[in-house]
């Protein structure tokens, strides 16, 4: 494979934006044009990374990007805990497609029930759940957003789409605000009259 940079074209390309669009960056239309979009997008790849960060995406950056999508395809689609009476099965949940967020996410089954609780008391509220993922690959590579001991690991934690809230208070779904120590009020949007969930 040869160094794919700004005004690169073709099929690797191609493979290339759709790589960095499974893993929630946004390389601008799948066009097989390398153009400012992709480069933007791999340079922040490589940083999250930690990579050297110079838009250009040879052997290394290659490789990396392959693992983290297994990885992240890996964390939506095929759970790797088999159940048996020891362990706790995983269950995949339902959200709400917004944006980047998925529209759907496993969690160990004692925690999905709890979760489905919440989700549903905000889709009567006329709300919107979403998010950017919940259980973690145990070889999911570990970076200053990922740490190594995370309940994501065993499927007791999720994380909301923060892409969908906490931006814009006109016109995000949700907004979040602190409620005292280690305590979140989540404020969700909805039509109609207001509820309290």
């Amino acid at each position: 494979m040869m160094n794919l940079r700004i005004k690169s074209s073709g099929e690797e390309v191609k493979s290339l934006q759709e790589l960095l669009i499974v893993l929630h960056l946004s390389p601008g239309p799948i066009d097989g044009e390398f153009g400012d979009k992709t480069e933007d997008a791999v340079l922040e790849f490589q940083e999250q990374q930690g990579l050297y960060a110079d838009g250009v995406v040879g052997s290394i950056t290659w490789n990396a990007l392959k693992k983290a999508a297994v990885v992240q395809l890996d964390e939506q689609n095929q759970p790797s805990v088999e159940s048996d009476n020891r362990l706790m099965s995983w269950q995949r949940v339902a959200a709400d497609p917004y944006k980047d967020g998925y529209n759907r996410f496993y969690l160990r089954e004692d925690a999905a029930k709890a979760y489905l609780r919440v989700y549903e008391k905000v889709k009567q509220a006329g709300g919107l759940l979403t998010s950017s993922g919940a259980r973690r690959a145990l070889n999911a590579k570990v970076n200053p957003s990922r740490s190594a001991t995370s309940f994501h690991y065993t499927g007791r934690a999720l994380d909301l789409f923060v892409g969908s809230g906490m931006e814009k208070t006109k016109t995000d779904p949700f907004i979040i605000s602190s409620d005292g120590d280690r305590l979140w009020r989540v404020y969700a949007r909805a039509e109609g009259e207001l509820r309290w969930i």
